[in-house]
């Protein structure tokens, strides 16, 4: 989904986009390596927080997935578009392993979302 949103950018050079992409870049740089620390360190943190690791990955991925269809614009209504796919992928990784835990923590992080930013 990034590399539609920072394609955009190069094709329009609309300052926004490159704000976007960079705002939601660090972001998954961040969730990376907080991901990668748990699991060269799996003791560490209890399961309830792993759940919200994951939600968070899976609800950046979503919001990933929405900025590519919105730079792509009515482009983006084709299936056979990139942004598409990568939406439908971003919806997969939502109910992929799902568990009631999962589930509540991705729909804590969903509510909380004005909070946490």
């Amino acid at each position: 989904g990034l590399d539609i949103v920072e394609t955009a950018f190069y094709k329009t050079e609309l300052s926004f986009i490159q704000e976007a992409f960079n705002a939601l870049n660090e972001e998954l740089n961040q969730c990376r390596s907080q991901i990668f620390w748990v699991q060269n360190n799996p003791q560490t943190l209890k399961t309830s927080e792993k759940y919200k690791l994951r939600a968070w990955a899976i609800e950046l991925a979503m919001r990933c997935a929405h900025a590519a269809v919105t730079v792509s614009s009515g482009a983006a209504n084709l299936n056979s578009h990139s942004a598409q796919r990568i939406y439908r992928e971003a919806l997969v990784f939502t109910v992929s392993g799902q568990t009631t835990e999962l589930m509540a923590a991705t729909l804590e992080r969903i509510k909380n979302y004005r909070e946490i930013n």
